[in-house]
């Protein structure tokens, strides 16, 4: 042992047993000097002991899963992350990618935030339940969207084709594999920066090779806004409807993930994302909800909730494909979306919702090339026959309005609820 250390060590061995031996003459002035045990009663009862009323309590130590927050943490470029964790010779790299990533990201954040927010509280919540759970199918691996408009839900069920595999060893990476690894996250953004909303083939380009699958994305946009990372686990629905926790080797198997998060409001969000197919019938090697009857039964087993529907360009318009997402989407509470969603004729026909309707809308509206297969001819029609459900247009862009510049100003929202 080197000897500078022993020397360190010798007043701290002194010290420890001038401590012991303080502490032994205590016990034995104590055990002289005995007082009355005002735990026992008359009859010899022995009695709890009540703290004091004003004493204060200790607080909580907060849950923090380190692996998943350190992850975070430096993937989302937070600078006092990187500075506890990463040596300084490293610290020029990472600086350099927290200033090129957060810019980004903290640019499309604000410009949303700055809007959703009074509007969530002026015209969303007083038509909603906002405590109500969330179900938000075809979400790809947003977790940005459901914590700005339904940050009172305390859980998120997402479900999509984009893929789930477990974290790689990020504190093993050489410095190539950092800088590679870095790369690769910023690029599984572009969409979300660029449109607000993901792009199915892309991101299955995306998440197949260096960042593998949706938890690096959730694990991010997560930290980015704040929140601390408290639980991660990967899952499998059961014939109950319940979720078996998967461990180990079957992590790498695992079609779910669960993650619990602490946002600095003191509110707690759980996102459940499942990677599996919402039609009928098998897509690709996904099967179908007609043969994944574990998945049927997750669904049907939720509690009330509202659901959210955002640019997803394969939702069902034709519900003979996507029976089973139609009738999930129907026991909704409430059904906030943009036209991507639930088709008009479909909403507009059930005499059991109001539908509002909001932004603007007229005669020769065309959708932009990323849905083509969207008519706009019902919602123009029911703009003109229920001006009563008529909304203003929102402070806030997001999803198919982010490319206003390459169509006719005909973008809006609808929040369909029930009567």
């Amino acid at each position: 042992m080197d000897s500078k250390i022993i020397e360190r060590q010798k007043p701290f061995a002194m010290r420890k047993l001038g401590f012991i031996l303080v502490l032994l003459q205590s016990v034995v002035w104590l055990s002289c000097h005995e007082t009355p045990d005002n735990s026992i009663d008359e009859d010899g009862e022995k009695v709890e002991a009540t703290p004091p009323a004003n004493q204060p309590q200790p607080a909580p130590k907060p849950v923090i899963d380190t692996f998943y927050n350190d992850f975070a943490g430096l993937y989302a470029g937070d600078t006092n992350t990187i500075k506890n964790l990463i040596d300084s010779a490293d610290w020029p790299i990472w600086m350099d990618y927290s200033k090129r990533f957060r810019k980004d990201f903290t640019r499309t954040n604000n410009a949303l935030r700055s809007g959703i927010n009074e509007w969530r509280l002026d015209v969303l919540n007083p038509k909603i339940e906002e405590r109500l759970d969330l179900l938000y199918l075809f979400s790809g691996p947003d977790i940005l969207y459901p914590r700005l408009f339904f940050p009172d839900a305390s859980h998120v069920y997402m479900c999509a084709l984009e893929q789930v595999s477990p974290l790689p060893n990020y504190t093993e990476f050489s410095k190539e594999g950092v800088i590679r690894y870095q790369k690769a996250v910023q690029k599984a953004f572009y969409n979300i920066f660029g449109d607000s909303y993901y792009i199915t083939d892309y991101m299955n380009e995306d998440l197949r090779f260096t960042v593998r699958g949706v938890l690096p994305v959730m694990l991010v946009t997560a930290k980015i806004n704040g929140g601390t990372i408290e639980e991660v686990f990967f899952f499998e629905p059961n014939e109950n409807g319940g979720v078996n926790a998967m461990e180990g080797d079957q992590e790498e198997e695992a079609n779910g993930v669960s993650v619990r998060v602490r946002y600095p409001d003191d509110k707690v969000q759980q996102y459940l994302y499942y990677s599996g197919n919402l039609g009928d019938e098998q897509y690709g090697k996904l099967m179908g909800l007609d043969s994944n009857q574990n998945l049927r039964s997750y669904f049907n087993q939720l509690p009330q909730y509202n659901s959210f529907i955002k640019a997803a360009s394969y939702i069902p318009h034709m519900t003979q494909d996507f029976s089973f997402a139609i009738d999930i989407l129907a026991k909704s509470e409430s059904i906030f979306q943009d036209p991507t969603g639930l088709s008009c004729s479909m909403v507009s026909q059930d005499t059991s919702r109001t539908m509002y309707v909001m932004g603007k809308m007229q005669k020769g509206c065309q959708p932009l090339h990323h849905f083509g297969w969207v008519s706009f001819d019902c919602l123009i029609a029911y703009h003109k026959e229920h001006p009563e459900l008529k909304l203003e247009e929102p402070p806030f862009k997001f999803g198919y309005q982010k490319r206003q510049k390459q169509a006719k100003p005909c973008f809006n929202y609808q929040l369909i609820v029930k009567k």
